[in-house]
């Protein structure tokens, strides 16, 4: 994976893919959104549709200030939960450092 050309490729197989199949997965009230490969778009996914989310578009290669970037945006439309599991402390650093 150190190679940039794969982490794009897997990024972008990863977006398609859970694009086409995710919201068979997903309750009514999920929403589940995926960023990077394919242009760094960033996909909206609910049971419903699938949207393009032009204000999470970004071509920030760290996913650490990625994931901060989205949650912080789910946080500020209304989510009222939201999930991080990571083994990367700098992201548990991170969100200590949110306001």
């Amino acid at each position: 994976m150190s190679d940039g050309q794969n982490k794009a490729g897997l990024a972008h197989y990863y977006s398609e893919y859970m694009a086409e199949y995710a919201a068979a997965l997903l309750s009514h009230e999920q929403t589940l959104v995926v960023s990077g490969g394919d242009g760094e778009k960033t996909r909206s996914i609910t049971r419903q549709a699938v949207e393009d989310v032009g204000s999470l578009r970004s071509n920030q290669e760290e996913a650490d200030t990625r994931i901060i970037v989205h949650a912080v945006a789910a946080a500020d439309n209304g989510a009222n939960t939201i999930v991080v599991r990571s083994p990367d402390t700098d992201v548990l650093v991170l969100f200590c450092t949110i306001n």
